[in-house]
Order: C-alpha cells, then sequence, then structure tokens
C-alpha cells in the first residue's frame, strides 16, 4: 500500500478512520451524562481530587486531610489533570483531559498500525481500527483514569522493542527505561517491570534474526539494558523513598494490600468458603493481631496498614488449595479478556436497566453463573440494551479466537520477535491481575491483542486463498 515509509499513511482510508473516530466520541461527549467522566468511574473523583491537591498544596496529599501525604497510588496521572486544571480552569481543565485521552488513543493506533504494517498494510489498518473502535477503549477514554495515557506509554514502549536492532545503542535503552519508569508512575503495575527489565532486549534481541551475526550485540544489548534499568530505577525509586521518608515504610504504592485482600475474597468465592458470610470481621480480626487492638483509632500511615493487610492476605492466599486458585484464575482470565466493558456503557450514560443487567456477569464465580449472567444480560434488557450488551462481548470473544490463530501465526511464520513481545506483555499483565480484573484492566493490552487478532485473520485469510487457488 501506498505511504508505508511514513508513520502516517496519508490515503483515504486513514482519513475515514480519523474522521469516522471524531464523529463516534463527538457522539459520546454529547450523549454522557454530565460529569461522567469523573462521576460515573471507578476511582475518577480520586484523581481530580488528587489533582486539586497539587494545585492548592503543591503536593500529593490526602484531599480529606492535607497535613498526610499520599501513598494510595502513584502521582503522574494526577500532576496531568492538575496541569489542565491550571491551564484551562477546574471544570474546562478535566474537559480538556477527554480531549487529550482523545489524542492518546488515536496514537495508540497509529502506533499499532505501525508495528503491523511490516506484516501486512492490510492487517495494520485493521489493527488500527480495532484500536480506535473496540468498545473497552473507546468508552474508557471518556472516564478520568489512568488507562488511555497508560496504553500510549505502554504501547510506545512495546514500539521501541519491534524496531531495535542487533546494533542497539544505549540511548535507546535509556528510552525504553524512560517510558517504563514514566509508565509506571501512571500506574502502578508496571514497576514491577524493573526486576525483569535486565533481561528483556536480550531476550527480543536475542530471537530477532536481525542485525550483526557477531557476538558484539549481547554486550550492547545487556548495556542497553542496563542503562534501561538504571533510568527506570532513577525515575521511580525516588517515590519510594519518599514513602519511606514520609511513613517509615519503604514502597511504591500502599494499595497492594488492599489488592490482595481483593484477591483473596475472589478465593473465598470461587471455593464458596462460608466464612466468606464473616469475610469483613475476619479481616478486621487479623489487623488487630498485627496492628494491635484499637488500631482504628491511631490514625496509622496507609503505608503501615497496607503492609498488615499484605501480610495477612498472603497467609490467607496461602492456605487456597491450588486447584482454587486455578479455578479462580481462570475466571479472572475469562473476566479480563472476554468481558465487552459494557457496564462502563451503562454508567456513562446514565442508563440504570444496563447496570443491573450486567451484575449478574461481572461477579460470577462459576460455569453456570457466567453464562447464566451473560444470557441474563442480554435477554433480560430491551432489544438496543440486549444488544449494546451482546455486541462488545461478542466481539471481544471473536478477537480472542483470531488472537489464539494469531499466535499460531507467528510461531509458523517463525516471527519470533513478535511472539515473545505479545506473550510477555500478556504474561506480564495477566500475573500482576492474577485473581482480580475487570474489562478495564485489559484496556492497555488490547493494542496488542489486536495486533495478534490481524496476525490470525491473515492466516484464515491465507487459508481460503489457498483453498480457492
Amino acid at each position: 500500500m501506498t505511504g508505508q515509509n511514513s508513520f502516517f499513511s496519508h490515503n483515504k482510508t486513514q482519513y475515514f478512520l480519523l474522521f469516522a473516530f471524531l464523529v463516534v466520541n463527538l457522539f459520546i461527549l454529547q450523549a454522557k451524562i454530565p460529569d461522567g467522566e469523573v462521576l460515573a468511574g471507578m476511582d475518577t473523583a480520586s484523581y481530580v481530587g488528587s489533582a486539586r491537591m497539587f494545585i492548592e498544596h503543591g503536593a500529593y496529599v490526602q484531599p480529606s486531610n492535607p497535613e498526610i501525604v499520599k501513598t494510595w497510588n502513584t502521582p503522574f496521572y494526577p500532576l496531568f489533570i492538575a496541569a489542565n486544571m491550571v491551564l484551562f480552569g477546574d471544570d474546562l481543565g478535566v474537559d480538556a483531559v477527554i480531549l487529550w485521552q482523545i489524542v492518546f488513543l488515536y496514537l495508540t493506533a497509529l502506533i499499532t498500525y505501525r508495528i503491523v504494517l511490516p506484516h501486512s498494510g492490510l492487517a495494520a489498518l485493521v489493527a488500527q481500527a480495532i484500536v480506535l473502535f473496540n468498545p473497552n477503549s473507546l468508552i474508557t477514554l471518556h472516564y478520568t483514569q489512568t488507562e488511555t495515557l497508560f496504553t500510549l506509554i505502554l504501547m510506545a514502549a512495546v514500539y521501541l522493542l519491534f524496531r531495535i536492532g542487533r546494533d542497539i545503542s544505549l540511548m535507546q535503552g535509556v528510552l525504553l527505561g524512560a517510558l517504563a519508569g514514566l509508565g509506571a508512575m501512571t500506574r502502578p503495575v508496571l514497576f514491577y517491570a524493573l526486576l525483569v527489565m535486565p533481561f528483556i532486549i536480550p531476550a527480543v534481541l536475542g530471537v530477532a534474526k536481525t542485525g550483526e551475526g557477531d557476538g558484539k550485540w549481547i554486550r550492547r544489548s545487556f548495556g542497553a539494558s542496563l542503562a534501561a534499568t538504571l533510568v527506570m530505577a532513577i525515575i521511580t525509586l525516588p517515590w519510594v523513598w519518599r514513602n519511606y521518608e514520609e511513613t517509615g515504610v519503604a514502597t511504591f504504592v500502599s494499595n497492594g494490600g488492599a489488592f490482595l485482600w481483593d484477591q483473596v475474597s475472589e478465593l473465598y468465592q470461587v471455593a464458596e468458603n462460608p466464612d466468606f458470610a464473616n469475610f469483613h470481621s475476619h479481616q478486621l480480626a487479623l489487623l488487630d493481631r498485627e496492628l494491635g487492638p484499637g488500631w482504628q483509632e491511631k490514625n496509622l500511615p496507609e503505608t503501615v496498614i497496607s503492609q498488615a493487610l499484605k501480610t495477612t492476605a498472603l497467609e490467607e492466599i496461602g492456605k487456597q488449595p491450588v486447584s482454587v486458585m486455578a479455578k479462580a484464575f481462570v475466571f479472572s482470565s475469562v473476566r479480563l479478556y472476554g468481558s465487552g466493558g459494557s457496564s462502563n456503557i451503562w454508567k456513562l450514560f446514565g442508563i440504570a436497566e444496563g447496570e443491573a443487567a450486567t451484575d449478574s456477569y461481572i461477579h460470577a464465580h462459576s460455569l453456570s453463573s457466567l453464562s447464566q449472567g451473560v444470557f441474563s444480560g442480554i435477554t433480560s434488557s430491551s432489544f438496543a440494551y440486549g444488544l449494546l450488551h451482546a455486541v462488545p462481548i461478542v466481539l471481544a470473544v471473536l478477537l480472542r479466537v483470531f488472537g489464539v490463530l494469531g499466535l499460531v501465526e507467528m510461531v509458523r511464520r517463525r516471527e519470533w520477535r513478535a511472539f515473545i513481545i505479545c506473550v510477555g506483555v500478556l504474561g506480564y499483565f495477566s500475573s500482576g491481575y492474577l485473581f482480580l480484573s475487570a474489562s478495564r484492566f485489559r484496556v492497555p493490552l488490547e493494542p496488542v491483542l489486536a495486533i495478534l487478532s490481524v496476525y490470525g485473520l491473515t492466516m484464515v485469510m491465507g487459508y481460503f486463498q489457498r483453498k480457492k487457488g
């Protein structure tokens, strides 16, 4: 196709995609409930509140008590919101964030297009369209949540991994580390990539048959990886030190303990544990043991409570049979990769009927309750609501089927670089989410899943072309 050597191919299809993307987003902006970007989503108001604290106090502090530092999550996204509020005012600043996120998703789609382009021009356009118009990413960008900005940062790093050769330079390693560090400061889940950063570039280049054939690339790749690791550490570890100085606990964020207890909750429900009825009181009893009676009146730092939550949650997880953990991981993966994100649609547009229809699906912990939840969500609503519930799920399932075929196609074509990058990204996040997931957790993975899907589509089209010929 024309224009393959430029990052943005100026052709009619590109213009059509851009026009359609803008029209769809204009419709969403007009149809959503007032202030839905803040009021309707998970954690949205928290980010905006933290941004206001940046403006008023010049620090990342608790909105309820500015004397106490906030350690629950990382500061980059609230800083981004705060910058827009300073530039455009309190209300218009939030609106500007959503407009920026429209741009971010479009740039993410262009990056995905460029990654796939060497494989196939048509496949690249299809991948770009999937990223732009899949309901999960499209709706999520209209919330003040971290996912859209984080996805752009993540895909910039992935694009760099696809592009580097065995003549890699230290500057490319520095750029990778900067992107990883910035990503971790946006969403903490990426912080643990610091542990594997020294091995990422050598692993990718080790399977990529490109560039020099001698062994010099090994030394260069480890040098670049060391540079990436150091830069990521320089960006992220000062935040650990800040939390240690303020609270006495060296931790990147203090939401890990609560997240682990959410994992315990999922395990209890999958195992149909009778103690789930007393889940909260059981958790409090364990915290009393760790922190001492009356700890709730002591105004302890978030980090101290989080450490106690981590200790007790890991203790509870360790008691669960392997079969229960395996079952919980399967259901978590089904929700992560198979849910459509329709609940966010209902919330953004204020459709109470749709929200009720998705509850049984979201909280399913067995195959029967899962299938019944999906079916009731489609049939219990009106035709229009049922269609909006069904289409995102059907689309997600179809793309996952093509994605599995895409992995097979990568192996068949011996495109090991693409294979190891895609499997590595999906494996990292799946293990990070473990037993607890939701459709919006998949947003950063949508471009990688789109790459796999179009590889699978290419495989299927090639099969029918060969059969016809």
